[in-house]
């Protein structure tokens, strides 16, 4: 396995990630694919290998990651990956944009909008319940401290 930052993400930030791509992509290419092994650190098989850990037991035959939700799926892709990487750089930005079908400009409007989105959607109890953005996902708070999905009293977003 790579020695990259994102690829030492815990096995629920990574599930996360695979996830919304397996929404986005339900079909991905072969481009699409190594775009996203290179935006998490791994070669391209290394992410096959390590999405079909992962994802096997989640993922039954026939299922449509896609039809199961009701967020925009490139929003979710764009949350669960700034949740392994709230700052990635210019090249990242760039990957991201490709793979989204977005402009570097609507890129970052999208991912402001739905870290608003996000934001807006806490309960005042410090941790947040986000089923009203139908999301499985999870953040710890110790990868959140300095991140900008913390409101503005220091809570934590937290995704399930």
């Amino acid at each position: 396995m790579s020695d990259s930052p994102l690829s030492q993400a815990d096995d629920t930030a990574l599930q996360n990630v695979l996830l919304a791509f397996a929404a986005l992509f339900p079909e991905p290419t072969d481009d699409q694919t190594h775009a996203l092994a290179g935006l998490l650190g791994f070669d391209k098989q290394e992410l096959i290998d390590l999405a079909q850990k992962i994802l096997a037991p989640l993922i039954h035959d026939g299922d449509d990651l896609s039809a199961q939700q009701t967020q925009d799926p490139v929003d979710t892709f764009l949350l669960a990956f700034y949740l392994i990487n709230p700052e990635p750089t210019e090249e990242q930005l760039e990957v991201l944009a490709l793979l989204s079908e977005l402009t570097l400009e609507e890129l970052e409007s999208r991912t402001s909008s739905a870290i608003t989105k996000l934001t807006e959607a806490q309960p005042t109890d410090g941790v947040s319940n986000l089923n009203s953005l139908d999301s499985d996902f999870i953040a710890d708070d110790d990868d959140l401290d300095d991140d900008p999905l913390q409101d503005s009293e220091g809570n934590v977003i937290q995704l399930i």
